[in-house]
């Protein structure tokens, strides 16, 4: 359960701007239940990114409380911080966001606890910055869902994958789906009913497995 009472999010503004203070979050309470999806959406500026932020406890509020299942992170020093992040994070990507989701899992393996990509783009290429070459930072548990004859995560690419993950002693399942790119969002021509079926039920078993 994620539960924001009155969050505040304050930053100095820049020498000469009027108001002297940007409240780029302001009292904002919000519930999310155990199991529910939500989609943050709004305008450039209204504070998405400040309040996805505070709930992966990458920020800290200025003032108000958040609550993760049953303990408050709102004003955690950053040793117990690290702990809640390698805890409850999970994150996920699709397409060239599955690529990113990799990166993260990658870069910040002590804050991300479970990674998913589906049909996602360019995990395991020759580039220098390919994400299967930062499987020795993953301590994650990784899952990917393949689409089928996708060029961009082709067989090559998931054996290289699955090796560089093995090798480096990463916990991760490539499961090979009968769609094609695309078959998650259900506002692409690809879009597959029984394949999205599929990604939630394995992404909500990772999550259910993997974050405390």
């Amino acid at each position: 359960m994620i539960r924001l009472n009155g969050v505040s999010r304050f930053y100095p503004a820049r020498a000469g701007a009027a108001g002297g203070t940007i409240r780029a979050l302001d009292d904002f309470t919000l519930r999310v239940e155990p199991g529910e999806w939500i989609a943050v959406m709004g305008p450039s500026g209204s504070g998405k990114s400040t309040l996805v932020n505070l709930i992966g406890c990458l920020d800290s509020p200025s003032t108000g409380e958040i609550w993760l299942d049953n303990e408050n992170v709102a004003h955690l020093g950053t040793k117990d911080l690290t702990r809640v992040r390698a805890e409850k994070i999970g994150i996920t990507g699709y397409c060239m966001g599955g690529r990113l989701a990799m990166y993260a899992a990658g870069h910040y393996g002590d804050r991300v606890a479970a990674a998913a990509a589906y049909h996602p783009a360019g995990l395991a290429t020759d580039s220098p910055d390919s994400p299967h070459r930062l499987a020795d930072g993953m301590k994650a548990t990784i899952y990917v869902g393949a689409a089928m004859e996708d060029q961009s995560f082709d067989a090559a690419q998931q054996a290289r994958f699955d090796e560089a993950l093995t090798d480096a002693g990463v916990t991760h399942t490539i499961e090979q789906y009968h769609a094609r790119h695309g078959f998650v969002p259900p506002d692409t021509p690809t879009y597959d009913p029984a394949a999205a079926k599929r990604h939630d039920e394995t992404l909500f078993a990772l999550f259910a497995k993997t974050l405390s």
